[in-house]
């Protein structure tokens, strides 16, 4: 009491002062952007798929007839019996004869292979197959959110020495970190000799 009573112009001096350094780390910090960064990657994967057809009889919609003229000799009956013996063979050999046809129908990495059977002109019967290949793109969505500053308090001690005493001084006090990351320190403390010592301290970080 009688310590208080000696030093209470210095304590008020030092609370006062307390008081201001607070009130100055209480301004408001710099304008951040708070808002959640979105990041989208998008993977592609590729897909086959095969499926085959067979047996599809398409329906005959429209029949043109062939009107022969006299310079279509070939179809034209010859009135020699061996020749028209020639004819008949060729003609019959032709009507008879299975013809198969087949093509690929390309689109991009997309392949259809066609098959068609025509026998007595007519298509005897179709086949397909299919070699789908088609991209799968997949999203992925990466939210990031931003650190928010917080103002952060302290309360803690130390024990001094030095070279003739092993302990000399013991204090206690506590930090005051603002949004803006700065430390400010309010301390008190006593020596071996009973003197009561107190302070005040202010921090700034450092970029490296």
């Amino acid at each position: 009491m009688n310590f208080i009573k000696a030093n209470f112009l210095d304590i008020i001096v030092l609370f006062l002062l307390a008081i201001l350094l607070l009130q100055r780390c209480g301004d408001s910090p710099k304008t951040q952007d708070t808002k959640p960064t979105i990041t989208i990657t998008m993977d592609t994967s590729w897909k086959s798929h095969q499926t085959t057809v067979n047996n599809v009889y398409p329906t005959a919609t429209q029949t043109i007839p062939y009107k022969v003229t006299g310079k279509d000799t070939f179809f034209i009956p010859d009135t020699n019996y061996h020749k028209l013996r020639i004819q008949f063979d060729s003609l019959r050999d032709m009507f008879l004869a299975e013809n198969i046809y087949k093509q690929t129908l390309k689109s991009d990495s997309s392949t259809i292979d066609v098959s068609d059977t025509i026998f007595k002109n007519r298509i005897k019967g179709s086949g397909y197959k299919f070699n789908l290949k088609y991209p799968v793109i997949t999203n992925t969505t990466i939210i990031k959110e931003p650190y928010v500053p917080t103002r952060q308090v302290y309360v803690g001690g130390s024990i001094n020495g030095n070279q003739n005493s092993f302990i000399n001084m013991v204090d206690a006090g506590f930090l005051y970190k603002t949004k803006t990351d700065r430390v400010f320190q309010l301390k008190a403390g006593i020596d071996i000799t009973g003197k009561v010592n107190y302070g005040v301290g202010s921090y700034w970080k450092i970029k490296l």
